[in-house]
């Protein structure tokens, strides 16, 4: 299907290719609670310093057993969701994230609990921008 741009002056909404582009959008949507169900497809991180820090953690090592094993993005997942907020949602494909993760990302590691772990953070902003880019280079 050909993108148009809906933001051109003299643009008459087509409802038939915006209900196809919705329907795309939404089964998108649809496979992502899908694959987060089966637990089995999708890996979700529930970040609740990121609203605070307006950063996006992407975890890729965790210490367990004395030894650092790879976690987060690093596990084969294909989809990979980051709850920044109650109601806000990142859905992006695993490898996007990861590309995105070590190309923009600062080294950090989060120390709570029983199993420290070593990532990336970047700015929620940046991010996103980023993983648009990402996807819009794969797109045929």
């Amino acid at each position: 299907m050909k993108a148009i741009d809906r933001m051109t002056d003299g643009y008459v909404p087509d409802f038939d290719i915006d209900a196809a582009v919705g329907g795309q959008g939404a089964l998108f949507a649809a496979t992502a609670m899908d694959a987060i169900h089966d637990g089995e497809s999708a890996e979700v991180k529930t970040d609740e310093a990121s609203w605070r820090t307006g950063n996006v953690y992407i975890e890729l090592e965790c210490w367990v057993s004395g030894q650092w094993v790879p976690s987060g993005v690093n596990r084969q997942a294909v989809l990979w969701a980051h709850v920044v907020a109650n109601g806000l949602v990142i859905f992006a494909p695993r490898e996007q994230v990861k590309a995105v993760a070590l190309k923009y990302g600062r080294p950090r590691r989060c120390r709570r609990g029983n199993h420290p772990t070593r990532g990336m953070a970047i700015p929620i902003p940046q991010f996103c921008a980023a993983l648009v880019r990402a996807v819009k280079e794969r797109a045929p």
